[in-house]
């Protein structure tokens, strides 16, 4: 059993405790807390999608969108009064050995209804979300606007999350900080050279900042061959992986030569390339096609790079592991 499973809801369920006399805690993921959060925060968000938002996160390497909600049960049914929702990242598909598997929680945000505000009730609500991530030795994040930095920073320490890679992982709005509480047992969670794949681009300000793209538009089957290859690698994959490197960095150059265009299996390397499972996957997710209609990967395959190559396709070279 995980550490999370101590303290967090178990998914598709919920927990629930008495904060005080009157006031009750709700957390976790079942249908009927989804239902009741979404109808308190209608009001303030004006589209909210719980299946679109579950699906959102599970996509990025399958993370959880966990619900906490203070309630006044003096009423009935209970009132809500406060929301957080929350991020779990506990079940990473990426290669981290059994010790480094992270353990993460990052504070979506917050919401507290008109009538309750001014009792503390956030406080009570985020006080919460950060001893149960203690408890369960998880990192601890919040995505910030600009504005409310300071209160995180002065009311719980929290400090601006330099690592690129985490940003990636989970900054997806254009207009937030990803902060994050460091704890003195913390062990160094730089993130994966995989979440750069994860990245959202942003238009420029002058564009639709409500559609951000996924990743530079990161083709799924590159990222599945290039999790296939870094998984674990064996000694041919890792040389496999730096050759791959060689080729897409030499059609990544300011000017491409002519001669890196074309690669074929009549060459000894580049065969020796396209018979390790998963390179073939992620040369032509890159942009190679097979010349002359070939079909297979045997002797003779030739494959060739036309065009240029997209935006994501650098900073995807430049996860692939050395």
């Amino acid at each position: 059993m995980s550490a999370f499973s101590s303290v967090l809801a178990s998914p598709g369920c919920q927990l629930s405790e008495m904060v005080t006399h009157t006031t009750c805690l709700l957390h976790g993921t079942s249908l009927s807390l989804i239902s009741i959060v979404s109808t308190f925060l209608s009001d303030y968000f004006s589209t909210i999608d719980p299946e679109n938002d579950h699906e959102k996160w599970a996509s990025r390497d399958n993370m959880e969108v966990y619900y906490f909600l203070l309630s006044d049960v003096i009423s009935y049914p209970p009132t809500p009064m406060c929301a957080v929702r929350t991020i779990v990242d506990r079940n990473s598909s990426f290669d981290y050995s059994p010790s480094n598997q992270p353990l993460r929680v990052v504070i979506d945000y917050t919401y507290t209804a008109n009538e309750y505000r001014g009792r503390g009730l956030a406080t009570i609500a985020c006080n919460y979300v950060l001893n149960a991530a203690k408890i369960a030795n998880a990192s601890s994040y919040v995505l910030a606007l600009e504005e409310s930095c300071p209160w995180w920073m002065e009311k719980y320490g929290f400090t601006l999350e330099e690592s690129k890679l985490l940003n990636s992982r989970f900054n997806v709005f254009p207009d937030t900080h990803l902060l994050r509480v460091q704890q003195s047992d913390d062990f160094s969670d730089c993130g994966h050279a995989q979440d750069i794949l994860l990245k959202v681009e942003f238009e420029d300000s002058d564009g639709d900042d409500d559609n951000p793209s996924r990743g530079n538009n990161v083709p799924p089957e590159f990222t599945t061959a290039l999790s296939l290859l870094t998984s674990l690698p064996t000694p041919e994959q890792r040389k496999a992986i730096s050759r791959l490197r060689t080729i897409l960095n030499n059609i990544l150059a300011p000017t491409i030569n002519p001669k890196h265009r074309k690669i074929s299996s009549s060459n000894a390397v580049i065969q020796e390339v396209l018979a390790v499972h998963g390179c073939f996957d992620l040369l032509t997710a890159s942009g190679w096609v097979i010349t002359d209609n070939e079909e297979g990967r045997g002797e003779g395959l030739t494959l060739l790079f036309s065009g240029e190559p997209e935006n994501w396709l650098r900073e995807a070279v430049a996860a692939m592991m050395n």
